[in-house]
Formats: C-alpha cells, structure tokens, sequence
C-alpha cells in the first residue's frame, strides 16, 4: 500500500533515489515470497525454506530504523546510545580490573 501511495505521489521520481529503489525491490521481494512461494510451499507438502527472500524482508527493519535516526524526538535516546556504545571498551577494562582484585582477595583470603 506504501509503495502504491508513493508511486502516485512521486511517479517514477521515486526511482531517483538509491534508498526508495531498494524498498521498492524490498517490498516487491516480500510480496512475491508471501503471495506466490507460501501458496505453492503449502500445496506441495514441503516446507521450502527460502532463506534469501526471509533475510530480504528482515531488511524492511531499516526502513524503520532510518526513520528513528531521521525523528529529532530520539534525539537523546541516539545520545544516550553512543555514549553507551563508546564506553564499551573502558567497562570491559573495568570489569577485568575488578575481576583480577577479586581473585587477589581470594588467594589472600585462602591462606
């Protein structure tokens, strides 16, 4: 339905657009896997499993993850996520020193 609205909207300027091409080509995936593979798998008996088709329409995830990271409202939570992110390495050093002082105290402890 998205893609018949923009269609209409845009005409074929829709195209110009490396990322409206791949929705396009991510929606038209995800329809032929859902409309033509799914019938004939249930028909057949088997249960074919088209892997590629199933990763191409896990990437409709990015059309929804471009639109948080374009929403000004997330803007602290894009904030509060890199923080975390680049603090990654200083908690893994963290996490070692106390590691090393607690297996310290143990040996002292034992004795």
């Amino acid at each position: 339905v998205e893609l018949v609205a923009r269609l209409l909207a845009f005409g074929w300027n829709y195209f110009k657009s490396a990322m409206n091409c791949l929705d396009a080509c991510i929606v038209v995936v995800s329809c032929v896997d859902s409309w033509v593979f799914e019938p004939q798998s249930q028909e057949n008996g088997s249960a074919r499993h088209i892997s590629l088709l199933r990763i191409v329409r896990l990437m409709r995830l990015m059309k929804v993850l471009r639109i948080v990271r374009v929403m000004k409202a997330f803007k602290p939570l894009r904030v509060l996520v890199t923080a975390v992110a680049n603090s990654i390495g200083a908690l893994l050093w963290s996490m070692t020193l106390l590691f090393v002082l607690q297996v310290i105290g143990a040996v002292i402890l034992a004795q």
